[in-house]
């Protein structure tokens, strides 16, 4: 299962390709620009660079909050980047795998499952995968903790049947 963090507000080099320092905007007028470490930067380019720095920000706290609850069943995350105006390349989505799979033992499935449940919705803003992801880890839990529950019924089951069979063999 993998949890993840994605930013649906892409970025499109075509809008500010014909806006270079001193070529106009779309619109026929000249931007007002600034001096970074980047040259003549435009305000509506600076807007953009500053739009990806937060997404940037944003999904990698989403991934490491993934990464830090998951503990030893979470694997390392994996970014996919954007390039913005100022041609440095930004996070914009973002997913940390994580080991979802059932143990051998009832016990042990149901303490992992609540590792999973927790690392999927520890971001402050859980994303419909991250949901999902916790929704399954649930399923699972629960179904260890029938499979628990069936066990030690069986036990005391057998455990009974054998005491009645003691109580009976002392009065034969």
């Amino acid at each position: 299962m993998v949890v993840s963090a994605t930013h649906n507000e892409p970025f499109h080099a075509a809008d500010f390709s014909s806006q270079a320092p001193g070529l106009g905007s779309p619109r026929g007028s000249v931007p007002a620009s600034t001096t970074t470490a980047f040259g003549n930067v435009s305000d509506q380019m600076q807007q953009e660079i500053e739009r990806l720095q937060r997404i940037d920000r944003e999904v990698r706290a989403h991934e490491q909050a993934h990464r830090a609850a998951g503990g030893q069943y979470a694997g390392a995350a994996h970014f996919e980047f954007q390039r913005g105006p100022d041609g440095n390349l930004y996070a914009v989505s973002g997913e940390v795998p994580i080991d979802a799979s059932r143990e051998k033992d009832p016990d042990a499935t149901i303490a992992k499952m609540g590792a999973v449940r927790a690392a999927a919705l520890a971001p402050a803003h859980p994303s419909g995968q991250d949901v999902q992801v916790a929704a399954e880890a649930a399923k699972i839990e629960s179904e260890a903790r029938q499979e628990r529950a069936r066990k030690a019924y069986e036990t005391a089951a057998a455990e009974g049947r054998q005491t009645e069979q003691k109580r009976f063999s002392s009065y034969v």
